[in-house]
């Protein structure tokens, strides 16, 4: 008899953006790899009824759980609260722990994180926090708690004429999107990710990536991941934002450079499974830490991370099946 292996994702509105459906071919690919290694994928939806998911969980009594939740009652900053369930079920599940992704998730924590840690990070303010000013350098306005370039435009990118400037557009940006904000020091330079899996605990760094931003410049546009190049298929952006793994062997010091930066980071936020961490590197060569996202996307065709993996040799099945492999084994 095939064990099940319930497939845990966010519940998803029928009129759900593009970003927020995407967990949908997630679901959709896991659930063939899991049938690939011999298991009986469960799809099953978790949402604010939180009962409901125990209900079954109780019923069934799985070996693991995939966990796929991105958000809970579509709020990105309580994505820690599937697998804290899990937790209190005493169910193994893939990906990061729940306290991995709640510090993750929230991107000002993260930040205070990375610097308690001496690892660079722009710097940075918030409406209550200033230190982070700089007069005159330029600054982009991010949410605190979304991932996938989420309410991030061009004109998300300002200079810092004065600190109450700033902090004015933070709070307005705060009213119109009901969600807290942050700016942070824009780093001028090239934009690289490092895509990690577990491999008995310790990460394993999978070739790295750039993006390459072709045509920007001359259109005098800023090369940023904003949410046009992310999710807008038929925009200028999408169609010109390029991922390159590629490198010149002067490249060589800058990816050593990221790999151990990058495993800093596993360890620093204990994250298990999979992660990436999001890079700029500036004009003199200095990298600094944007982001460290747990459990990152893992779409066939649209994911990074996926297509480092497979650089690496491993097939969308093998990568499923090393996650398994990784919430089973013991501490």
């Amino acid at each position: 008899m095939k064990s099940v292996i319930p497939i845990l994702y966010n519940l998803v509105s029928i009129d759900a953006n593009t970003d927020e459906a995407d967990v949908l071919d997630q679901v959709s690919a896991v659930s063939e790899a899991l049938l690939e290694l011999g298991y009986e994928p469960l799809q099953l939806s978790f949402s604010e009824k939180i009962i409901d998911t125990v209900d079954v969980l109780n019923k069934i009594k799985p070996p693991l759980v995939f966990n796929l939740t991105e958000s809970t009652a579509q709020k990105g900053r309580l994505s820690y609260v599937a697998p804290s369930i899990l937790e209190v079920l005493n169910i193994p599940y893939t990906g990061c722990s729940a306290q991995a992704i709640l510090l993750t998730t929230d991107k000002v924590v993260s930040k205070k994180i990375l610097k308690s840690a001496m690892i660079p990070t722009p710097e940075w303010l918030t409406c209550q926090e200033d230190k982070g000013f700089m007069q005159g350098e330029r600054y982009i306005l991010k949410p605190v708690d979304e991932d996938g370039s989420v309410h991030i435009t061009e004109e998300s990118v300002i200079k810092g004429e004065s600190l109450e400037g700033v902090q004015e557009r933070l709070q307005h940006l705060m009213r119109k999107t009901n969600k807290a904000f942050f700016a942070e020091r824009y780093i001028e330079g090239r934009e690289l990710n490092i895509s990690m899996i577990g491999n008995h605990g310790h990460p394993e760094v999978l070739p790295a990536a750039e993006i390459r931003y072709i045509g920007f410049k001359e259109r005098d546009k800023l090369e940023i991941l904003d949410y046009k190049a992310k999710w807008a298929e038929e925009s200028f952006e999408f169609k010109n934002t390029v991922p390159n793994h590629d490198f010149h062997p002067e490249d060589g010091k800058m990816l050593k450079l990221l790999e151990e930066c990058s495993k800093k980071c596993w360890y620093e936020f204990g994250l298990k499974g999979y992660a990436r961490v999001d890079y700029r590197v500036d004009r003199e060569g200095n990298p600094w830490v944007l982001e460290v996202n747990a459990n990152p996307c893992i779409t066939p065709g649209a994911s990074g991370f996926i297509r480092s993996a497979a650089l690496a040799g491993l097939t969308y099945t093998q990568i499923i099946e090393r996650l398994i492999d990784e919430a089973l084994r013991k501490a």
